[in-house]
């Protein structure tokens, strides 16, 4: 599974998501959780006219962060 390979990387990682979600990948690493609800987002109000890219940013929530 990519996510598992992407999460394994050794370099600090935020997570803007509840830590339970993500913890089994990240073990050890160094790793930051914000307990952010999507809707909190500064950018969210603007979430209609956000535009979608396959390749750098295939989901309007990605395009979000």
């Amino acid at each position: 599974m990519r996510l598992e390979i992407d999460l394994n990387i050794h370099l600090p990682y935020v997570f803007f998501e509840d830590k339970e979600s993500i913890e089994s990948f990240r073990k050890e690493l160094p790793t930051y959780y914000i307990e952010l609800d999507i809707e909190n987002f500064r950018c969210y109000e603007y979430m209609n006219n956000m535009i979608t890219y396959s390749v750098r940013c295939p989901s309007v929530d990605l395009n979000l962060i």
